[in-house]
């Protein structure tokens, strides 16, 4: 076919086709391989595909296991959309054992707790935390192929003084994932909070500066990624609760206020919606409980606007988390029990994806070619999804 065609225009042919297609579409010709695994097409193809149509949601549910479904037949009219399990291999924490490696939900016993760090461009970033250290992956579920990163080699800590963040640095092209490891002062006034970025061009943990204070809290969620800056809770002795940004670029911190100062008992989440930065406030579960009320950055570094406040009030004691928002203004949010609806109009929330119980995090991400090394032989490639 190649002799009849020219290659710019079957270029132009495969960057139109879905990632399902083109995964077929490898074994063609050698020429085609190339063509889809290069820099240049993967590029193209994100940007092409970056549309709701090809948003998947990805929900972390008991003993790590993973499943994600279409966005939009979840949003617009399918209660209950196919699901699809996945399920990463992953070496075991210790080798000495004699025990080979097998699938990922196997081994989560011996690997406890399992976080998602945040998704960026198809790519997602995963942690997976004992007592001694974290293990990190990068993986791309629609291509099945992921990476698993070098130790860290931290100190032992609780996974509790831990907070992930995971992005794009578009001035160096380049996928980095942050980790924040608090540490206990010595005066007991706050917390030393040191940071690691892994460069995926690199390969590579380096250990950047300091968070910039001494925060009495940091929140445990994951950073969250707009404008090049993923962006952390904290809460310090005399300011109360601020928001600090981490420039992916040039790796310094920076700060920016709340939207309002809200009483210390109440829930607060930071979201990313098409670019904009979110604040979603929540009252903790308990008989006084208030309505929420969802902020948002417009234009970034200006000034916030409250844009809903609606009768809600948390179903666990996890913070729920705004997962998107359709056309009509409706809020998809990760409830503890599972995946809800809020209707502005109607003024109630729907309970979707009821086979699914203990959502533990969710996340929305685009099908996508990136892969989670610059060099597709340094990957893993054997994932095989399941049908749930």
């Amino acid at each position: 076919m190649d002799k009849y065609i020219p290659l710019h225009l079957i270029t132009e042919i495969l960057s139109k086709l879905p990632v399902k297609s083109l995964l077929k579409f490898r074994c063609v010709s050698k020429s085609w391989l190339s063509v889809i695994w290069s820099p240049q097409f993967i590029k193209a193809h994100l940007k092409d595909h970056a549309s709701e149509d090809n948003q998947r949601l990805l929900i972390l549910g008991n003993f790590g296991s993973f499943k994600h479904c279409s966005l939009k037949s979840l949003m617009y009219g399918e209660p209950s959309p196919r699901l699809i399990t996945v399920d990463i291999p992953i070496p075991l924490p210790d080798e000495r054992s004699g025990r080979g490696a097998s699938s990922f939900t196997e081994h989560i016993s011996w690997y406890g707790p399992v976080r998602i760090v945040g998704c960026c461009d198809g790519l997602i970033c995963i942690s997976v935390t004992r007592a001694s250290q974290s293990d990190f992956i990068l993986w791309n579920p629609s291509i099945r192929k992921y990476k698993k990163l070098p130790n860290l080699g931290l100190p032992s800590t609780s996974p509790s003084n831990r907070v992930w963040g995971f992005g794009y640095d578009s001035f160096s092209d380049d996928y980095k994932a942050v980790i924040l490891v608090k540490q206990c002062s010595i005066n007991g006034e706050g917390l030393r909070v040191e940071t690691r970025v892994y460069s995926r061009k690199s390969e590579a943990w380096r250990r950047i500066a300091d968070f910039p204070s001494t925060p009495r809290y940091t929140s445990p969620s994951s950073g969250v990624l707009v404008n090049g800056k993923l962006h952390f809770l904290a809460h310090e002795k005399v300011r109360g609760r601020i928001i600090v940004s981490l420039d992916l670029t040039t790796e310094t911190y920076g700060e920016m206020e709340e939207p309002n100062h809200y009483e210390s008992d109440v829930c607060v989440t930071l979201s990313e919606i098409e670019g904009i930065l979110l604040y979603f406030i929540n009252p903790f579960p308990g008989p006084f409980g208030r309505g929420g009320d969802l902020w948002v950055m417009k234009e970034y570094g200006g000034s916030w606007t409250k844009v809903l406040t609606f009768p809600h009030e948390p179903s666990g004691p996890f913070c729920p988390k705004l997962l998107s928002v359709s056309a009509e203004g409706e809020l998809l949010m990760r409830e503890c029990v599972g995946i809800e609806l809020y209707s502005s109009r109607e003024g109630k929330s729907f309970r979707l994806l009821k086979e699914i119980y203990n959502v533990f995090d969710a996340y929305c991400f685009t099908e996508s070619l990136v892969l989670p090394s610059t060099h597709d032989s340094n990957c893993n490639d054997n994932m095989k999804p399941t049908k749930f």
